[in-house]
């Protein structure tokens, strides 16, 4: 998969989608109270995975580190962006900053909820360089045979870890090795990267993907309001929530596709070019929503949203959450950049 425009473009898309996901879960009984619609949003955290997977195969081919330098490379900004939210959560929370309670929270990752996903990521970053060098070894040939192979090595492991290991207490995937079932669809991303899967699609593929990625999407969606993990209770994964059994993966793939398809086809016509725009703007900003639109929900939403009419709260909460986050991520780069230019400049002065 080249790293062109386009591929970005709608994979960024696909991250908004994501991410709106993870708010509509959030705000289940503050905006809603229907589950369906909290079913409807359990694709998020699979698509993000799946999404980290494909990245990080690109990432790898694009640079020769060791598994070291590929952690630091890939986590920096989710590490530093977390360590920095653990400092504004704390102060707002307690309106006081202790170090030790500081510390703490830094290695509970439970300072707010979506903060699991910070560990989950870094133990995928780990294996990612490995993993890349493994399928890189795999003749050409016989790659779809040794490909399976691997697959169900890792649904093996997937199935233990899930169920038989636990780090830190933490929720969900960040509290088991390697993330437990999420490790899974992390290699599913990786191969869709490394066989060029969703890349050069012709206008026709395009549509062909959009209509059937909307139909199976609106399908399994409906079989999992009906069949609420009575599938999944059945097999080796755990509960099937999180981290996610058969269900909750299979709904972020065809995510995945359709946000593949309906995306790339948005593209193509220049009165439906601004949807996805709109989506890709949001998408490139999904990390630091996912790390402060708890802040905004929890802290102060509450207080300044003052109103019984459901539609304009649904229109405000999300506004704020996703206007405020990339305030947050403006103004940290700013500041970034001013002590930056005032160290450079005061280095060359005493030159």
């Amino acid at each position: 998969m080249n790293d062109n425009h386009k591929t970005i473009k709608w994979i960024d898309c696909a991250k908004c989608l994501a991410i709106l996901a993870v708010m509509t879960d959030h705000t289940n009984g503050i905006l809603y109270t229907n589950q369906d619609i909290a079913y409807a949003s359990y694709f998020s955290v699979s698509l993000f995975i799946i999404i980290a997977g494909m990245m990080s195969f690109l990432s790898n081919e694009r640079h020769n580190l060791n598994c070291l330098q590929t952690f630091w490379h890939s986590s920096k900004k989710m590490i530093i962006g977390y360590l920095l939210a653990n400092v504004i959560y704390l102060v707002f929370a307690t309106k006081y900053f202790d170090l030790n309670l500081y510390i703490q929270y830094i290695f509970s990752f439970n300072l707010s909820g979506p903060f699991y996903f910070v560990l989950l990521y870094l133990q995928l970053m780990l294996v990612s360089r490995p993993l890349f060098l493994i399928l890189k070894k795999i003749p050409l040939k016989s790659s779809w045979l040794w490909e399976i192979v691997g697959g169900i090595i890792i649904l093996v492991i997937c199935s233990f870890t899930t169920n038989f290991t636990n780090v830190l207490n933490v929720y969900g995937g960040g509290g088991k090795i390697l993330g437990g079932t999420y490790l899974f669809l992390f290699y599913i991303g990786m191969l869709i990267s490394k066989h060029d899967i969703l890349n050069d699609m012709s206008f026709k593929r395009m549509a062909i993907l959009s209509v059937i990625g909307g139909i199976l999407w609106i399908s399994w969606w409906r079989f999992e309001c009906v069949n609420k993990l009575t599938f999944d209770s059945q097999l080796p994964f755990g509960a099937g929530f999180n981290p996610p059994s058969i269900s909750f993966g299979t709904f972020g793939l065809i995510t995945l596709l359709l946000s593949c398809g309906i995306f790339s086809l948005f593209e193509n016509f220049k009165y439906t070019k601004w949807i996805s725009n709109c989506f890709s703007w949001i998408g490139k900003h999904s990390l630091y929503i996912f790390l402060y639109h708890r802040f905004f929900l929890d802290f102060l939403i509450c207080k300044i949203v003052v109103t019984n009419n459901l539609f304009i709260m649904r229109i405000l909460y999300f506004s704020i959450m996703i206007l405020g986050s990339i305030f947050i991520e403006y103004l940290i780069l700013w500041i970034k950049m001013f002590l930056f230019e005032k160290e450079t400049n005061l280095n060359y002065q005493n030159k």
